[in-house]
C-alpha cells in the first residue's frame, strides 16, 4: 500500500511525495535487511527450501539490496541538490 501511495503521490506531484518516498525506501530496506538473513539463518533442512527458495536467496535478495542502495544514493543526492538550490536563492 505504501508503494502504491508513493507512486500516486509522485505522479500527482503531492507536497508529501518526498516524505512518502523516504518512508517507502526506509521501510523496504529495513524489511529486506531483516528478512533475507533471517530466512537464510533459519534453514534447518535444505530440502524444504527448494529451488525457488535458493533462487530468491541468491538472486532476488542481492538484486533488491543493490536496487535499494541505488535508490538511497539517488534520494540523498536529490536532497542535497535541493538544499543547495534553496541556499542559493
Amino acid at each position: 500500500m505504501l508503494a502504491i501511495l508513493t507512486i500516486i503521490a509522485l505522479r500527482q506531484d503531492w507536497k508529501i511525495a518526498a516524505l512518502l518516498t523516504w518512508a517507502f525506501f526506509l521501510e523496504g530496506t529495513a524489511d529486506t535487511l531483516n528478512a533475507g538473513p533471517n530466512f537464510a539463518l533459519h534453514i534447518t533442512d535444505q530440502n524444504l527450501v527448494g529451488a525457488m527458495g535458493w533462487l530468491i536467496l541468491t538472486i532476488y535478495v542481492p538484486a533488491l539490496v543493490v536496487t535499494e542502495i541505488a535508490l538511497g544514493i539517488h534520494l540523498v543526492r536529490r536532497a542535497l541538490n535541493s538544499r543547495k538550490a534553496t541556499a542559493n536563492q
